[in-house]
C-alpha cells in the first residue's frame, strides 16, 4: 500500500465514524507494517496535533488501529506490528 492509499482509506474511515475530525491536510508517515495517519501540523500553530487527539495506524493488509497522540513516539506502531507481525 502507498502513501496516498493509506490516507485516502483512513479518509473514509474517519468520514465514517468521525465526521467532524479534520481530514483536509492528513499526512502519513512509514513504519515496519503499514502507515501512521494524522492531520500535519502547522508550524504556526503550535499544538494543532494536539495531546491525545486520535491518530490512526493503517497495516499494509488495511487493517486500521486508532491510537493516540499521547503516547510516547513509536509505541503504537510497535504494538501494531506485535499484533499485526509483518506482512500483516
Amino acid at each position: 500500500m502507498n502513501e496516498t492509499e493509506a490516507i485516502d482509506r483512513v479518509r473514509a474511515y474517519i468520514h465514517g465514524k468521525y465526521p467532524d475530525y479534520p481530514t483536509d491536510n492528513l499526512v502519513a508517515e512509514r513504519f515496519e507494517v503499514g502507515w501512521t495517519v494524522f492531520p500535519q501540523s502547522d508550524p504556526e500553530d503550535f499544538g494543532s496535533l494536539r495531546i491525545g487527539q486520535t491518530i490512526f495506524l493503517i497495516g499494509d493488509s488495511g487493517i486500521i488501529m486508532e491510537t493516540s497522540s499521547s503516547l510516547p513516539p513509536g509505541q503504537p506502531e510497535a504494538e501494531f506490528t506485535r499484533l499485526h507481525g509483518t506482512g500483516s
